[in-house]
C-alpha cells in the first residue's frame, strides 16, 4: 500500500526542502543586505511566505536558489522602503554576521567593512556574486538587468573596493 501525500502536504515536504536547502545562505543574504540580524530573520521569513504562496506559479525558468534570491532581495528592498528603518543602527560589524565560523580574520574584516560601504547596486551584485557564488546569468535574473550590466557593476565593485582597500592599506603603513 503506498503513501500518497496530498498537494498541500507535497507543497510543505517541498518548503521544508528549501528552507534547509537554503536557509542559512538566505540569511546571510539578507543580513549583509540589510546590516541587522533580527531585520534579516524576518525577511528571510517573509520569503519563504512568500515562496509558499508563489510556488504553485513557479515556472522553472530560473533555478530554486535564483528565485528565492530575488523574492528575498525585494523583500529587504521592502524593508529598507519602511519607516521604522530609519531608527535601526545600522553600524554593525561582521562579527555580527550569523555565520558559525570564529574568529574574524581582520582582512576579512576589512573587506567585509568596505564592501558594505559600497553604493547598493554594487553591494548587491558582490554578495551574489562571491558570497552566493551566483552566476552572472542569475544574478541577471534575480535583479532584473541584464547580463551585461551585472559584469560592468562587478567590474566597477572591484575598481571602488581596490581603490578603497588601498587606501587602507596606506593609512596603515602611514600611522
Amino acid at each position: 500500500m503506498s503513501t500518497q501525500f496530498s498537494p498541500d502536504a507535497e507543497k510543505e515536504m517541498h518548503l521544508e526542502q528549501l528552507m534547509n536547502q537554503y536557509g542559512d545562505s538566505l540569511l546571510r543574504l539578507c543580513y549583509l543586505y540589510l546590516k541587522d540580524a533580527g531585520m534579516a530573520q524576518d525577511a528571510v521569513q517573509d520569503t519563504f511566505v512568500k515562496a509558499w504562496k508563489k510556488m504553485d506559479t513557479f515556472e522553472g525558468r530560473s533555478s530554486e536558489k535564483t528565485w528565492l534570491c530575488h523574492i528575498a532581495i525585494n523583500t529587504c528592498r521592502d524593508y529598507q522602503k519602511s519607516r521604522w528603518l530609519r531608527f535601526v543602527d545600522m553600524r554593525r560589524s561582521i562579527d555580527d554576521l550569523p555565520l558559525p565560523i570564529q574568529p574574524v580574520d581582520p582582512i576579512v574584516r576589512d573587506v567585509y567593512e568596505t564592501v558594505k560601504a559600497l553604493p547598493e547596486k554594487y553591494r548587491i551584485c558582490v554578495l551574489l556574486y562571491y558570497w552566493q557564488r551566483m552566476t552572472l546569468e542569475d544574478i541577471a535574473q534575480v535583479l532584473s538587468v541584464s547580463k551585461s550590466t551585472v559584469h560592468h557593476r562587478l567590474e566597477k565593485a572591484k575598481v571602488l573596493l581596490k581603490m578603497e582597500l588601498e587606501g587602507s592599506e596606506t593609512e596603515c603603513v602611514n600611522t
